[in-house]
């Protein structure tokens, strides 16, 4: 288990939060006693911002985001800098690309695929969505139901579902951009050791059409 996703869980076990209510209805109290506030205004060029000052950080969320999730979203991410990065970074202005970074190892940019992992594992935590999902097979409904039960967007309760699930599934990424990139898997679909395409889809491929 990553360190990002460790000191989510660690939160939740110490909180003892215990139904998804409470992640859905507190998370800005949640921030507080951690010691960051959260702000609400809008922003141009940015989703999320974090000022931190010692053990105490001031969370700024662009409020033109119409999509509730998507806010809740990058809260989660903002308190993942504060919580793993506030010895090496004082500041963080994150836009709509470090929201979306998953994969990087560049060091700058993975700080932000660790603040993504902790915000995924705050926001729905495994071991009160895994057994939503336990037994099912997959489904987009499943996904929906995720969303709609932790308050996320359904990218993230997309991007969780692989983390939940013993079946072989995974989450392919694709954009005209960059093509298709490394898929989320499941622990069992990984244990296949499928190979994936990447780059560019060729033009003339039934999966070119699909997208």
């Amino acid at each position: 288990m990553s360190v990002s996703r460790a000191k989510a869980r660690s939160i939740i076990e110490n909180f003892g939060i215990d139904d998804p209510v409470i992640l859905r209805d507190h998370l800005e109290d949640l921030c507080f006693e951690l010691g960051a506030a959260i702000v609400f205004q809008p922003m141009d060029g940015a989703e999320g911002r974090i000022l931190i000052n010692g053990d105490s950080a001031i969370i700024t969320i662009n409020s033109n985001e119409a999509n509730s999730g998507r806010k809740r979203f990058s809260i989660g991410h903002e308190l993942g800098h504060f919580v793993l990065h506030r010895k090496e970074v004082l500041e963080f202005n994150c836009d709509n690309s470090a929201m979306n970074e998953w994969f990087s190892t560049q060091r700058s940019a993975q700080r932000e695929v660790e603040a993504n992992e902790f915000s995924i594992e705050l926001l729905i935590p495994r071991k009160l969505a895994a057994p939503m999902v336990a037994g099912e097979k997959p489904e987009f409904n499943l996904i929906e139901l995720l969303s709609s039960t932790f308050s996320t967007s359904l990218f993230s309760a997309a991007i969780r579902y692989p983390d939940l699930t013993k079946e072989p599934v995974a989450v392919i990424f694709y954009s005209k951009k960059g093509g298709v990139k490394t898929p989320k898997r499941s622990k069992l679909f990984a244990e296949q050791n499928y190979w994936f395409h990447s780059g560019p889809v060729d033009k003339e491929s039934l999966a070119f059409d699909v997208m």
